[in-house]
């Protein structure tokens, strides 16, 4: 098996992944070992740049660009502009899906003391 279907099946079944936070959910992650494996990963892997606190800085940046994208289409659907106002539920989701992810995260790496 490749390295990147080893890869992509450790990340769709283990806790400490955002992958696996979105495929089952925020209150089946593990966030404190989500945080400690960003920390350990700044330590032991080239690729990894960032620490626990950056990492978490860039993936809220990277969800909270959505969610303003998310919030410029539901603005512009609410004025009538767009055709289709079906998504306007799964955007307020993800909007929440987004807001519970930025909580845990920051407890998670408060009650770490990192």
């Amino acid at each position: 098996m490749s390295y990147d279907k080893v890869q992509m099946f450790h990340n769709k079944h283990s806790r400490h992944h955002l992958l696996y936070v979105f495929l089952h959910g925020v209150k089946h992650a593990d966030w404190d070992a989500m945080v400690i494996d960003w920390e350990c990963s700044h330590y032991t892997k080239h690729a990894a740049e960032l620490d626990a606190k950056g990492e978490i800085e860039r993936i809220i940046s990277t969800l909270r660009s959505f969610d303003e994208s998310n919030k410029t289409i539901r603005q512009l659907s609410k004025l009538r502009l767009l055709p289709d106002r079906k998504n306007l539920e799964e955007i307020r989701k993800y909007s929440d899906f987004v807001n519970e992810i930025e909580s845990e995260l920051k407890i998670a790496y408060k009650k770490l003391n990192l």
